[in-house]
Parts: structure tokens; sequence; C-alpha cells
């Protein structure tokens, strides 16, 4: 792949600061997730999930690592991200732009697709997004000040995020379910700079149409009609914006990462993102294939429940009184497995345990894409109405932050 696309005016890309700072240099940037509490779903610090067990000989398989960490340590995937595990939190640099007809845009740049400005900038290389196209990708213009000026794709962060769960056993599907965060039909995370490369960013809106003044949150008390249920903290004057961690698995290797926007009003509800219904225009089900944008991420429905059981994984155990992560199961992460195949916009497969896997006592939590297609190939999983698995048609943007 030609990386030696235009680089400079990328790297010039404006971050906030405050307005005695005018021009400024380079500077690293750095579905279902986990849980706090059934009141801010899917928010949760890494430190909410229960300790997984295994059985097999020492050392064990590094999903266990965020419970160890003075044996394991965790390893940045997003070179600009500034994680606190104990917290559960990381920290972007936060960046101003504008809509050509001067509406202020707040947002956070993760993923590109090229590789000399990831390299440059600290954001993670994404070389699949170059493959979308339609209304999943917006268009905007590098200024001279460096800041970009997008074309169109607007968000609502004024309505309330609502999630009840269901009745006990069944917490999900949940009995309501709204996201927080709207976008029109025209917004899409991905940004093609039309006249520097036509380079592909992932660059999630996390406030729109306020001034910085207004946004001025870097202890926490968000005011979330204006910024994105995600974030726990935001300070315009410090250039950043603190957004809470899940936790996920690729390879039995465990991932922080963060959950940005949907297609969906459940999952972003869920996720506490942004709903995107412009990324519907990306194909599924394509995940190897040259032309696909996306990679695949494996969502357990049905999985054991409770923040105590050492098993505990998936939806239904999420959205219970005593919940845990999901523990979404990557096919990839940076530095782990499939490094090149990564893809922020991740293909969701929902899967639940057959009625007879739970009468005979077979399910438990799974850590790797292999495991998972394996209980497939054998009739173990199915989708959630008992079919064939495959791809659910929703899809999440979720970065990539950290490995173990």
């Amino acid at each position: 792949m030609n990386t030696n696309e235009p680089k400079a005016r990328h790297a010039s890309l404006r971050r906030y600061r405050p307005p005695r700072i005018v021009m400024l240099p380079a500077i690293l940037l750095i579905a279902i997730v986990g849980l706090l509490g059934s009141s801010h779903l899917l928010q949760a610090q890494s430190g909410g999930y229960g300790t997984h067990r295994f059985d097999f000989y020492q050392p064990g398989p590094p999903a266990v690592a965020q419970h160890f960490p003075y044996v394991y340590a965790g390893k940045p995937i997003l070179k600009s991200a500034l994680v606190d595990e104990a917290a559960g939190t990381v920290t972007l640099p936060l960046y101003q732009g504008q809509m050509v007809d001067g509406r202020t845009v707040w947002y956070v740049l993760t993923d590109v697709s090229d590789a000399g400005i990831a390299e440059s900038m600290g954001i993670n290389y994404a070389p699949k997004l170059r493959n979308v196209t339609g209304k999943a990708v917006r268009t905007a213009t590098l200024e001279t000040d460096g800041s970009l000026t997008f074309d169109q794709g607007a968000v609502d962060f004024t309505p309330e995020r609502v999630v009840v769960p269901g009745e006990a056993p069944n917490f999900f599907p949940p009995k309501e379910a709204a996201p927080g965060a709207v976008g029109d039909a025209d917004y899409s995370p991905l940004v093609r700079v039309t006249n520097a490369g036509d380079i592909v960013y992932n660059a999630s809106v996390v406030a729109f149409d306020v001034d910085a003044a207004a946004l001025e949150f870097p202890d926490g008390d968000v005011d979330y009609s204006k910024v994105v249920d995600r974030a726990v903290a935001i300070s315009p004057a410090q250039g950043t914006v603190t957004l809470t961690l899940a936790l996920g698995t690729a390879d039995a290797r465990a991932i922080l990462f963060i959950s940005l926007d949907s297609n969906s009003e459940l999952v972003s509800a869920l996720e506490a993102s942004v709903y995107a219904p412009a990324l519907s225009d990306i194909p599924v089900g394509k995940n190897d294939t040259p032309q696909s944008a996306v990679a695949a991420n494996y969502i357990i429905a049905n999985g054991p429940v409770g923040a105590d059981n050492p098993q505990g994984q998936g939806l239904n155990s999420a959205l219970s009184d005593n919940p845990t992560q999901v523990l979404d199961i990557f096919d990839g992460a940076p530095g782990v497995v499939n490094d090149y195949a990564y893809s922020p916009m991740w293909d969701l497969y929902v899967a639940a345990w057959t009625p007879e896997a739970v009468e005979k006592g077979y399910t438990s939590a799974i850590y790797s894409e292999l495991q998972f297609l394996g209980l497939v190939e054998k009739g173990w999983l199915t989708t959630p109405n008992g079919n064939p698995m495959g791809p659910s048609g929703l899809i999440s943007n979720c970065a990539l932050i950290m490995h173990y």
C-alpha cells in the first residue's frame, strides 16, 4: 500500500487549545461493552469485571492480565492514549473543527487509513478504512490553520439516554433503550479529507455546536445534553476528553477499548455512544475480502450471569443487577493477531448458547475467535433466534486502546 501520500498537512490537524495558542505542533493522539451499573450501562470501569478462572497450566492466558497488574503490563495500541487502568478510563486529545455553516465540531481522532500518518500522530493504522464508500464516509477540507471543515453531518446530544433492563432472569433484551446522542442522516465518524490525499480518519464527534466555555467539565459532572454519554470529563482549556473504557478479548488476550458510534439505536443506547445510521452503508459479512471495511466482533447474548461468576459474559449478564462486562470477542487486534485486518468498524455477530448447551451446563466465557467458531461448528452457539450464525447487520465503531 502507498504510504507516501501527503502527510505534513495531516500531521498539523489542529487540537483545541486555550485562545492564547494560535498554531499547534503535531501531537500524539491517541457493542457491546462493560458496566458501572444499570444506570450507566456499558460505561464500566475495567475493575468492575469479575476475575476469570483458567483450568490449565501456568501462566494463564493474558485475558486475566488486568487482574494481576504486577505480573502483566499493558501495551498501548493507541499510542497517544493516556490510560488510567484503576479508573477504567482513557484520556484523548480533543480537536476543534467546524461545519461549512460555522457550527463548532468537537471530535477525537483514533484511526486513519495511512500508515505514515498513523505512526506520526500516534493513532491506529486501519487500512480497511480506504474501502468505506457511500453515506458511511463524509468529506472534510483541511484548512490552513490545521482545522477540519466538515461538509455535512450533525449530532444532537440533547436526548436523554435510557436503558431499562428486562425482568430477571431475562435482563436482555431491555424493556426500553434510547441513545443519548443521535446523528443525522449525513453524520458519520469516518471522514475523507479531500484536499490532503483523500485519507480517511475515524473522527468521532463528542460535542457539537457548543462553545468551549460551555464544555468545561475537567473534573467530571458532565452535562450530557452537550457531551457524549461515555465521557466522564472534558476540557477544551486542557484540550482533552476522558472516556470510559470497556474490556474485550482477542486471541485470549485482554483488550481495552472504547465504543464511539453505531448504526443501531439499541447498540448506541447500551454502549453510551452516538447513533450514526449512515454506518449502515458499510457492507457486512465481508471481513476477509479485499474490499472489506470491517472486522468481526462476536457478542454472546445469554452467557453466564453475575459479577461474582468467574465465567460471566454477555448481554444478559451486563444488564443484570450484578453486572459484568459484555466481554466482546474481537477477531484481531494490533500487536496481538491479524494486525492489518484491523478496522474500528466492527461487524457484530450476536450469538446465543442453545437450550441444550444451557441444560448440559456447557456455557462458559469465550476468549477467542477460534474458540467461538469451534462452538458454532459443534452446534452449541446459534443466533439468538436459533438460526445458523451470521452477521447481525449491526456495526459498532470501537477503537482499540490497549492489550495485555
